[in-house]
């Protein structure tokens, strides 16, 4: 959680797992007040919830999913009619898919990489070329984190 005010204040952070049906649930301390909800994953963009969202009662929820403009900046990708995704390719957590995280998915490919890897983008347990596909369109789209 990210303060509204000064939105590189950290508020709040917790760990949590993503659910095969898109859900995660998270907990956090007890916190009153309007926060940016922040998502980090191994290999995606950083995401931010469009605006700031209100903590004001004891469960709070928010879909990313929905449409693209539940992300600042509409900085989501569209996987299916009315289904949302944040993109995935940063490799390199700096916020950006560029070369580097091409050449990080290069260099698994040819070693040939598997299991839970952050070079596996589309999860199937291997780094191969489908994976290498989704960091190219993702460098050529210009895909990089937005936010206050």
């Amino acid at each position: 959680l990210r303060n509204a005010i000064s939105p590189s204040t950290v508020i709040a952070t917790t760990t949590t797992r993503l659910q095969t049906n898109g859900n995660a649930v998270c907990t956090f301390p007890s916190v009153s007040g309007n926060f940016y909800i922040v998502v980090k994953h191994r290999n995606a963009i950083e995401t931010w919830s469009k605006n700031p969202v209100s903590f004001a009662a004891s469960n709070v929820s928010y879909n990313f999913s929905s449409s693209a403009n539940q992300a600042y900046g509409d900085n989501l990708k569209s996987i299916d009619t009315n289904l949302w995704a944040l993109y995935s390719g940063d490799i390199i957590i700096d916020e950006n898919i560029d070369l580097i995280d091409l050449t990080a998915v290069t260099v698994d490919i040819n070693n040939f990489g598997s299991g839970y890897i952050s070079t596996d983008l589309n999860g199937d347990g291997n780094v191969d070329l489908l994976d290498l596909i989704s960091v190219e369109q993702n460098i050529i789209d210009f895909i990089f984190s937005n936010h206050p």
